[in-house]
């Protein structure tokens, strides 16, 4: 599992709305759910590696 935080609509470091990116390759929904509230941003999205080039994205809202 890797993970981010991402600035939105903003082009300056620490602005804008923080959110959390989560890359994985098999988390169930209850430590997704359970994680977005621990990092407590609005928005954490969960982008799940199928294969090399097919992806899952699901997103959780804190």
């Amino acid at each position: 599992m890797s993970y981010y935080v991402i600035d939105a609509f903003t082009e300056t470091k620490f602005g804008g709305n923080p959110a959390g990116v989560v890359i994985h390759e098999n988390l169930d929904e209850e430590f997704m759910q359970k994680f977005a509230a621990e990092v407590r941003f609005s928005e954490t999205a969960f982008i799940k590696k199928i294969d090399n080039k097919n992806w899952l994205f699901t997103k959780t809202c804190a």
